[in-house]
């Protein structure tokens, strides 16, 4: 099997938004699998998930900017590119900050 993940996927079942576009439209989706690099995402409809879009994990605190690298039926698989907010990471409070 040709295996081009760069880290260890994890099977999850994580409830998951795809966030896009200047008015912040959001459409809910599952996350099946999950690595450092990227996920799998499953879709009731996928026809409206644009190219790019922030993925949000609201059981886990977490916000990445992805990019759909392959479409498969109601699946999506995507590349992180960046990490807008790790998983757990408490926000700065303003009294510490300063």
């Amino acid at each position: 099997m040709d295996e081009r993940r760069e880290s260890q996927r994890q099977r999850t079942f994580l409830a998951g938004k795809v966030v896009y576009g200047a008015s912040r439209f959001e459409i809910d989706c599952s996350v099946r699998d999950l690595s450092s690099g990227g996920a799998r995402l499953s879709f009731v409809d996928p026809l409206t998930v644009p190219s790019a879009f922030e993925l949000h994990l609201p059981s886990r605190g977490a916000v990445f900017r992805a990019e759909a690298r392959w479409r498969k039926g109601r699946q999506i698989g995507v590349k992180f590119r960046a990490v807008l907010r790790r998983p757990f990471e408490e926000p700065v409070r303003l009294a510490e900050a300063g």
